[in-house]
């Protein structure tokens, strides 16, 4: 009988766990700068004299001079990196006892991994880049304006995003944002629209050239073939040995945005800033001894990051709440 011929035991080559990696959007939005001090500043020079139109006609060109111009730099801004680091303690005991099924350091060390993937993108995306004060050229829609509200003829997912898309050109040289993202509920919310459908409904599709809904969102829009896609990485908002709240880090916001490489003369939205001393690119995992735990020394797992994710210029951004 089988409780006698067999004793159940775990498997060791099948394991049901959450991916370590999710689809996270954070980085998207910030391009790496490497930078050799914690904090420094940051150059800004003076948009409006940049484009101030002066009258440069010369009434006497044999005798006067050209108008001159002036190098006018506005308030620096500044960095400031800060340490994010989180470990999981070697139990030696605990991990001999282990069970051949539970492969017990690499399951640390991809916890801890994956439990500073959370909080950075929390960082960038839920702190910084949903924050208002941070995304100064923001909207809140009420709630006849969501664009899940299909009855409301204030609900314009079309309307509204090509205002915002019109605005930015006109701020940032011509450039429209070339990074849109927000939650597949949202991305839904839009294609199912009625106003969304009035600008499609023409669109004839091949079997063999079929659109997907972030491209045809991205048209509609006015937007450069791959800026939108859905993100929809979650996170557990409660402490542990609490009941789980899994929310998307998201949200049902949706965030535009003009991103470009760092450089020496940038107007793109965000940069990360990564303290270069130490090796966190973007983050370190190393072991270090521990001899003040536990019966039997052991190694802790550590995972460490350095970085300021930062918006250097709002005009490169917008962000739609409660969309």
């Amino acid at each position: 009988m089988p409780g006698i011929v067999h004793v159940k035991k775990r498997l060791t080559d099948i394991s049901v766990r959450f991916p370590p990696e999710q689809q996270f959007c954070g980085l998207d939005f910030f391009p790496r700068k490497n930078v050799e001090h914690l904090s420094d500043f940051i150059v800004k020079w003076s948009k409006a004299n940049v484009l101030r139109l002066d009258d440069l006609a010369m009434s006497a060109p044999d005798d006067s001079l050209p108008a001159e111009v002036e190098l006018v730099l506005s308030a620096d801004d500044s960095y400031t990196c800060r340490v994010y680091a989180v470990r999981s303690p070697d139990k030696v005991i605990t991990k001999k006892n282990a069970d051949p099924a539970i492969d017990y350091d690499v399951e640390r060390a991809l916890m801890v991994r994956q439990r500073l993937d959370q909080r950075l993108e929390y960082l960038r995306v839920n702190q910084t880049l949903r924050a208002t004060a941070t995304m100064t050229n923001n909207t809140t829609l009420t709630a006849a304006q969501r664009w899940d509200n299909y009855t409301s003829p204030s609900s314009k997912p079309v309307t509204l995003p090509r205002t915002i898309v019109t605005q930015m050109r006109l701020l940032n040289g011509g450039n429209p944002p070339n990074v849109v993202r927000m939650s597949s509920f949202t991305k839904n919310a839009i294609v199912q629209s009625e106003e969304f459908k009035d600008f499609v409904k023409y669109n004839v599709l091949s079997e063999g050239r079929p659109i997907g809904d972030e491209e045809l969102i991205a048209a509609v829009w006015g937007l450069p073939p791959g800026s939108v896609r859905a993100c929809d990485a979650t996170y557990n908002s409660t402490s542990a040995g609490a009941t789980a709240v899994y929310k998307a880090f998201i949200g049902s916001d949706v965030v535009f945005g003009y991103v470009v490489p760092a450089g020496i003369r940038t107007y793109g939205l965000s940069t990360e800033f990564r303290f270069s001393g130490y090796n966190t690119d973007p983050y370190a995992i190393l072991s270090v001894p521990q001899l003040q735990r536990g019966a039997i020394p052991g190694e802790d797992i550590r995972g460490i990051s350095i970085c300021d994710p930062k918006v250097i210029n709002a005009d490169a951004g917008y962000l739609i709440k409660g969309a």
